[in-house]
Order: structure tokens, then C-alpha cells, then sequence
């Protein structure tokens, strides 16, 4: 945003005069999410430059895993966690893993939908957007990245507010209209987010299965499957698919500069040449049990492989 004690003709040139008076204030970020980045402040850190470099400050509102900066300051950040009752954070959880992580994922025979629930998780939402009001930003206007599914009813609540520019990542998957148009809050949470200017998901599949909920269950919207956009209350919200991936150059530099050590790992602990190793985060979603029962199966089939790998 430009802000200048003189405003020069539209169709004059800039003089020099009139530059020196210019002075540019780049919008303040605002960053909800139900965890912070937590002590190691691994996301913070790695913003940290370009906020330097940019000049503008970011505030992260977090419910939990805030860092103490007290030691190790972050440059151009500031954490909050919101002064809200503990109980109350528990019970919002318990609606996130009972019923949002589920539905998301697609998994009906495990969603556990109850009115007490969803009625708190609403409730403290709310809270959370106006603790936010608090915040001095000092910027016009102020850019809110909405981080994950655990926010899905922040948007209207802050769209209120002047001069807000609503934006929302969604980590999860979104699953197809049919699931959404069966479950309690699925109208409430997907008119929520079309309060925001833009709405990115992993891939094209769960963009595009967004936009056909959002023709199934608000049908005052305009929905242009071609451009991805949703015209609704006076608001156009874009979607995309932003894939997230590994930096694959850099694994493959890791790769070579380690493979004598690798391959003397190999000879000391008499491995097999060839070893499959898989990191994932204990849960239901991430198909723990499929993929040891796929390696099975494929073993039990193919007996010419036996010995020939470490998992």
C-alpha cells in the first residue's frame, strides 16, 4: 500500500519530489493455526528472511506448540496463544479428531458427530477471532493465512473486520460432495470457507471436489468449474491446487555424498542390497496396515524376491 502527504496528478509523471514522499508499507501477515511451529520454529525460521527482507512483520495466533522467543527471537515474528480456558481446547480437539479428520479423509464408518462438540468447536472459533482484534497490526489492509482444516469456520468470523484479505491452505483432503451433503455441518463448513479470497488444496482432485460441493450444497452460488471460482455474497473466492513435495535435487545430492557410508553400513550389518524404509506418522489414514499387508502379499506371491530387500 502507498501512503504520501502529497497525491500527485494521476496522469502527471512521477517527479523525484514526489517519489522521496512515497513511502511503502507492505501488509502484515496474520497466521491462525490450531498448533504453533513449537520450540524449533522450523516454518517461523524459514519465513524469517524473507520477512526480513520484505520488511513486514507476521503474528501467529496458535492454540498450542506457541515457541518461547524469549532465548531465541525470531526475526519479524511474533507468537499469541489465545486466553482461553483449557477444556475448552480440549473439547475443540475432540471435535477435530472425532469428526473433522474422518469426514475429510473419507472414512464415514469412523465419524463421530455430536452437537455438544461442534457446538464448542464453534464457540471457540469465535473466541479465537476476536482475541485476534487484540492485535495491534498496523497495517492497511492485513493478509490472514488460514493454516489446515482446524480453522475451517475462522473466515466469516474475520471477514467482518476492514481491510482483511482471507487466505486458506487445506492440508487434508476434501472428499467427494456426496459425503459432504450427508454430514451435519457440511453446508456450514463449506459456506464458511467461501468467505475466504483464495483456498488451496494438494491437488486438482480435492480443488475440484470442492467446487462441486459447493454446487451441490449452495446453490446461490456461482461456480466456474473452468476458471476455479466461486462468486458468492457479493465475495469471489479462487481455488487451486498447490502441491507440496520433497526438494528432490537436494535428497539427490544427500544420496551420493552418503552412499560409501551407505554401502559400508550394508557390509557391517549384513544387509541386503536393496532396502525400502518408510517414515510415517501413526494413524489410520496413512495406511500403515495396508502397506505392511501389500509387502506380504507381494512376498507370499513372488517367493523369488525372498531375501532380496531389508523394509
Amino acid at each position: 500500500m502507498f501512503t504520501a502527504t502529497r497525491q500527485p496528478h494521476l496522469l502527471s509523471p512521477l517527479t523525484s519530489e514526489d517519489l522521496g514522499q512515497l513511502q511503502v508499507q507492505l501488509p502484515a501477515l496474520n497466521i491462525f493455526s490450531f498448533r504453533g511451529p513449537g520450540q524449533s520454529g522450523g516454518v517461523a525460521s524459514s519465513l524469517a528472511p524473507l520477512t526480513r527482507q520484505l520488511g513486514t512483520k507476521v503474528q501467529w495466533i496458535a492454540l498450542s506448540g506457541v515457541p518461547n522467543l524469549a532465548d531465541k527471537p525470531i526475526a519479524g515474528f511474533s507468537f499469541y496463544k489465545p486466553e482461553v480456558a483449557e477444556d475448552m481446547v480440549t473439547r475443540y480437539g475432540q471435535a477435530v479428531h472425532n469428526y473433522l479428520w474422518p469426514l475429510f479423509h473419507g472414512m464415514e464408518d469412523k465419524i463421530a458427530y455430536d452437537a455438544e462438540e461442534w457446538k464448542n468447536f464453534r464457540q471457540l472459533s469465535l473466541m479465537l477471532a476476536n482475541q485476534s482484534q487484540r492485535i495491534a497490526m498496523r497495517s492497511f489492509p492485513t493478509l490472514v493465512w488460514l493454516h489446515d482444516f482446524e480453522m475451517a469456520l475462522l473466515a466469516p468470523m474475520l471477514a467482518m473486520d476492514a481491510g482483511v484479505i482471507l487466505a486458506h491452505f487445506w492440508h487434508v483432503p476434501w472428499p467427494a460432495p456426496e459425503l459432504m451433503k450427508r454430514t451435519p455441518a457440511g453446508v456450514e463448513i463449506t459456506e464458511a470457507l467461501l468467505s475466504n479470497r483464495l483456498l488451496g488444496f494438494h491437488t486438482d482432485e480435492y480443488a475440484r471436489n470442492f467446487l462441486l460441493t459447493v454446487k451441490e450444497l449452495v446453490p446461490t452460488a456461482k461456480v466456474d468449474m473452468n476458471n476455479l471460482t466461486v462468486r458468492y455474497a457479493g465475495r469471489t473466492t479462487t481455488v487451486v491446487a498447490m502441491p507440496l513435495g520433497l526438494d528432490y535435487p537436494y535428497w539427490q545430492r544427500l544420496a551420493r555424498a552418503s552412499k560409501l557410508q551407505a554401502e559400508a553400513l550394508q557390509v557391517t550389518h549384513r544387509l541386503a542390497h536393496q532396502i525400502i524404509l518408510g517414515v510415517d506418522r501413526i494413524d489410520y489414514t496413512k495406511g500403515l496396515l495396508e502397506k505392511l499387508n501389500g509387502v506380504e502379499q507381494f512376498l507370499a506371491e513372488n517367493p523369488d524376491y525372498h531375501r532380496r530387500c531389508h523394509y
